[in-house]
């Protein structure tokens, strides 16, 4: 049986009298069952309400909430709904007896303009660290139904880091891009952790969470935002920082003067395989660079290939970049035997993946990278891997490749006596007196020179 804790019951009051309410903390705290339950309760009050459940991914939506929490709440505190909620499984809303429909969305591939279909009288972002500001702003417009109830948007999380926007918007009460102060009383946020949740869990469940890694253990444990770890070659700090936005808070592209399609090929194809990453990077002028895209999956050679060409055309690309030892001819040959138009281009690797790395971040450190939109998995590989201890994964290796062969088509305007390219419109005998300036005053003379700095300080750790 389950039991409503005094920690779910706070929770529950503070769902009731604020706007905007984050309930966070570790794993399995009982932060999404009180929040079913109070939706539960705010759809069979007003009847004909309309509330939304939203997940990045519809399957973990199903797996997590419909199949499993949902049913346990009704079943314990509602246990006369069993045989009367009805199901649409191919638009996926339920109807309860009164009216009320509850809407059940991932936010894969296009799906986030479906939130602009109806309007809701409650939104429930379940672990909104895997969810986009853009998204949580899009939804918001749809907070709007007109009825007896006052509207209420939920989110709950594992805490990510603390460059994450909910911690800009909750904890350091900032709205995200803007950074202008949130309205008074309008965002609440409580911590619930397992130990406050100990009724309703397996004697042995905080052991496991006890023998985690440190980092591991601080968010699904106890419940922390945390720093950026120490031994990594980027902080989210700097992404967060740099996104380019424009001045209405809009993904922003600014005119480019190069494009790039990088890949990463996986050496096999079966389910046990790594991922082929494919990331697509520009360059203005001015030597600064923007993410574009990431589009890295599963594919077969084929499909790999195909999914190049496309992205190729569709951002009018200078050229497809690959790793030579890393299946560099068979990216070429693969893409080439499909459209022998295409400018693909291989490269050598002589340096270890780390090297190679350490002058992308540098540049990210330096502010001269920006990603055009918000790219989860990419940003989530490259803040935490520890070059150290794993191998670079498949969307970092093409992000840097493509970076990289940029580079090297654009002097950036901050580093004199960068061996690149001049940019276009450089006088050509002033960039060559620059660079002989430079190698004088024992400035580097090539991007692998450059040292990365160490990782910017950041705050103490946050507790409620």
């Amino acid at each position: 049986m389950i039991v409503k804790t005094p920690k779910q019951r706070e929770a529950l009051d503070l769902i009731a009298n604020n706007r905007h309410t984050l309930l966070y903390g570790g794993s399995r705290s009982g932060k999404t069952f009180a929040i079913v339950y109070a939706i539960l309760v705010r759809a069979l009050k007003e009847d004909g309400s309309r509330h939304v459940f939203i997940r990045a991914t519809f399957t973990a939506l199903k797996r997590t909430i419909i199949d499993d929490t949902f049913q346990a709440v009704v079943k314990t505190a509602f246990p006369e709904l069993i045989t009367k909620i009805s199901w649409n499984r191919t638009s996926w809303v339920c109807t309860l007896p009164n009216g009320s429909e509850l809407w059940w969305l991932g936010l894969d591939g296009d799906r986030v303009d479906k939130i602009l279909g109806a309007e809701y009288s409650t939104i429930f972002f379940n672990e909104i660290s895997e969810i986009t500001w853009k998204a949580v702003n899009i939804a918001a417009t749809r907070l709007s139904q007109k009825n007896g109830l006052e509207k209420r948007m939920i989110s709950d999380c594992n805490p990510p880091s603390k460059s994450h926007w909910s911690y800009q918007l909750y904890v350091k009460r900032q709205m995200p891009v803007t950074r202008k102060p949130v309205p008074e009383n309008d965002y609440a946020i409580m911590r619930l952790n397992p130990i406050d949740n100990t009724e309703n869990l397996d004697p042995h469940y905080l052991e496991i969470l006890e023998n985690l890694h440190p980092n591991q253990r601080a968010r699904f444990l106890d419940g922390l935002f945390l720093d950026d770890a120490a031994d990594t070659l980027w902080a989210m700090s700097w992404i967060e920082n740099n996104r380019s936005y424009d001045e209405k808070g809009n993904t922003h592209i600014p005119e480019l003067y190069y494009v790039a399609v990088a890949i990463d090929p996986a050496v096999s194809v079966n389910k046990h395989s790594d991922e082929t990453g494919i990331v697509v990077v520009g360059a203005t002028e001015e030597g600064h660079y923007y993410v574009l895209e990431d589009l890295t999956g599963k594919y077969t050679p084929n499909e790999w290939a195909r999914k190049a060409i496309n992205t190729y055309e569709r951002w009018n690309a200078d050229f497809i970049i690959a790793e030579k030892n890393n299946g560099g001819d068979m990216v070429e040959n693969t893409i080439l035997t499909m459209d022998s138009g295409i400018n693909v281009q291989s490269v050598v690797a002589t340096k270890g993946k780390a090297v190679r790395a350490e002058p992308m971040a540098a540049l990210y450190e330096r502010n001269l990278v920006h990603h055009c939109g918000e790219f989860k998995d990419l940003e989530e590989q490259m803040t935490e891997w520890v070059p150290l201890e794993s191998p670079s994964p498949d969307r970092v290796d093409a992000l840097v490749w493509g970076l990289t062969a940029l580079v090297e088509r654009v002097r950036p305007s901050y580093t004199p006596g960068w061996s690149g390219h001049p940019r276009p419109g450089d006088d050509q005998e002033q960039a060559e007196q620059d660079d002989e300036d430079a190698e004088d005053a024992g400035n580097p003379d090539s991007i692998d020179e450059l040292s990365l700095s160490e990782i910017m300080e950041n705050e103490e750790l946050w507790t409620a």
